[in-house]
């Protein structure tokens, strides 16, 4: 039986999402301005509160700097942290999309499959097979197998050739039970543990997006606290 199974349907959205979040991993790690603050329990300067920035935020996200160091973020960080940020997003929203439709479209007792050769994907339980995403092009069974020649099916159901004859050898007999059952189980393990790896990438990436958006908008508060403390400093001199 010539397919592939969940992880071969979520292949290429996954290689783009765990490319994606080292990519943002790196880029935190080599930017000073967003690295996260690492000393977590360590007591927040004052200024912080006073300044209206969120103490959860500052201890997660944001390199304490003395403020007369602060610096405004140029228009190059501004743009690498919300385009890094929106290509994050877009990503791995795209990848729990495709995911989850999987996962919620293949009923219970049936894997979702793709034939290599064609990359015709059809779902398949252990009594007939049906074609996906567009689910009313066709479904086999022994019944129909044998209801005309495979030539003119194949042809009637716009469905390869191939694929026709090897889900007709398959589905319904009593020596390819075992192995579509397994197929099955299989996908019913895979679908736990691809929802548990989504979250953990949703996570993640929130993460990651805060980190690079933090500096955004701790930043200008801190530097209007400075400003504003400067300013009455040398009124009252």
């Amino acid at each position: 039986m010539e397919n592939d199974g969940l992880w071969s349907l979520l292949n290429t959205p996954l290689i783009s999402g765990v490319v994606c979040v080292i990519l943002a991993t790196l880029l935190q790690i080599n930017n000073q301005s967003l690295r996260p603050n690492k000393k977590f329990f360590k007591e927040i300067p004052g200024y912080v509160k006073e300044a209206g920035v969120s103490s959860l935020l500052f201890r997660f996200f944001y390199k304490e700097i003395p403020l007369e160091k602060i610096k405004p973020l140029s228009a190059k960080q501004k743009k690498v942290a919300i385009s890094c940020s929106f290509i994050i997003a877009l990503i791995i929203g795209g990848f729990s999309y495709y995911t989850v439709k999987i996962v919620i479209e293949t009923p219970k007792g049936y894997t979702n499959l793709k034939f290599i050769d064609t990359n015709e994907k059809f779902t398949l339980s252990e009594h007939d097979a049906i074609s996906y995403p567009d689910k009313s092009q066709w479904r086999l069974n022994q019944d129909v197998c044998h209801s005309d020649t495979y030539q003119n099916l194949s042809e009637n159901f716009n469905i390869s050739y191939d694929l026709l004859f090897m889900v007709c050898t398959t589905v319904g007999l009593d020596k390819e039970r075992v192995k579509i059952k397994a197929l099955v189980d299989k996908f019913e393990v895979d679908r736990v543990f691809v929802g548990v790896l989504l979250l953990v990438f949703g996570v993640y990436a929130l993460f990651f997006i805060m980190a690079l958006c933090a500096p955004l908008v701790i930043t200008p508060k801190l530097l209007k606290y400075w400003h504003n403390y400067l300013e009455k400093k040398y009124m009252c001199l």
